[in-house]
């Protein structure tokens, strides 16, 4: 049994302690009057802080009573009167759930055995503050997460023999779903949801899993809308701030360009092709093009050599371009 810091806390107690404290928080949100009326809306800062991620399935449970009570008393929350205590906006909300979603690529495992089911039925009990067309693409795909997290289709993809470079198939449901989800969606919705989940990149910046997560989902971001530039862009910022020496961040990277590409092949194609372009001088790292390309005063170094960081690079981008070309 490991143990933790200099206080001799083992894991398992520590798993232990925010069980009880979840199951604690659970009953005072969805049994003791009123306790509803002082949790909401301040229960969503929870879902905002990064350094709850751990305790995220037991938020999302308590998040869920919470807003059961909440709905049938008709209580509202102005997200723009909450600026000072950190409450998600809608956007950010979405995008704050659907990365560990999307990354929990083995559900039941450990104490998080139903962090799934506590995700998908907070957004579903969140659905309220997103567009109707969301709210609705909701009730429809996300039961059809819940059947894919029964045991027989688990041990069917356990049985899969998928290649490394594919993403797991629970990973490409919730992909599927999100796509769906995103369609017919006001655009300006769509692109405040990739600004969220490109801003959430700096507090996981060491979660190799929560990387790959989030250009994944940016592919069916860039995918729903129109706007030429902010896919460019966004594409360009992904290379970017992808770590190349990390298979799954390449892998998502990856990826991403293949979901964009049905609807954005040539904006693609053009981000790929300029950056093989340019990863190719050796008196110039990937960094340095990067910066020019968005016109950032500065980036942070490679975080291998810079020969090391231009063929990784490389290797991100002609993988994308083969994902892209499959399409």
């Amino acid at each position: 049994m490991s143990v933790q810091g200099t206080g001799g806390v083992s894991e398992a107690g520590i798993d232990q302690m925010r069980s009880v404290c979840g199951n604690a928080l659970f009953l005072m949100a969805s049994s003791m009057p009123h306790s509803h009326r002082l949790l909401w809306p301040f229960i969503l800062h929870f879902l905002s802080d990064a350094q709850y991620s751990t305790a995220l399935p037991e938020v999302c449970r308590t998040v869920v009573g919470v807003a059961d009570r909440v709905r049938k008393e008709d209580m509202a929350v102005d997200f723009a009167a909450h600026q000072d205590i950190e409450i998600l906006h809608p956007p950010a909300l979405l995008a704050r759930l659907l990365v560990p979603l999307c990354t929990l690529a083995t559900p039941a495992q450990g104490t998080h055995a139903n962090a799934h089911v506590h995700i998908i039925n907070a957004l579903r009990a969140l659905g309220v503050f997103f567009p109707p067309t969301v709210a609705a693409h909701f009730e429809t795909q996300l039961p059809l997460l819940l059947e894919a997290h029964a045991p027989a289709t688990r041990a069917l993809d356990a049985s899969s023999s998928a290649s490394a470079h594919e993403l797991s198939p629970w990973t490409q449901r919730v992909v599927a779903m999100f796509l769906a989800c995103l369609e017919g969606a006001d655009e300006a919705f769509v692109m405040a949801v990739g600004e969220a989940l490109i801003a959430q990149r700096p507090l996981h910046v060491d979660d190799e899993a929560w990387s790959e997560g989030t250009n994944t989902l940016l592919g069916p971001v860039f995918a729903s809308v129109s706007d030429e530039r902010f896919v460019r862009m966004g594409l360009q910022n992904m290379l970017v701030e992808t770590d190349h020496s990390s298979f799954m961040e390449s892998r998502g990277c990856a990826h991403a360009f293949q979901y964009c590409a049905p609807r954005h092949l040539g904006p693609a194609i053009e981000v790929l092709e300029q950056m093989l372009k340019d990863v190719h001088p050796r008196d110039i790292s990937l960094h340095q093009r990067a910066s020019q390309w968005l016109g950032l005063s500065a980036l942070a170094g490679s975080r291998r050599h810079a020969d090391e960081a231009r063929t990784m690079a490389v290797a991100t981008a002609l993988t994308a371009l083969g994902h892209v070309l499959r399409r």
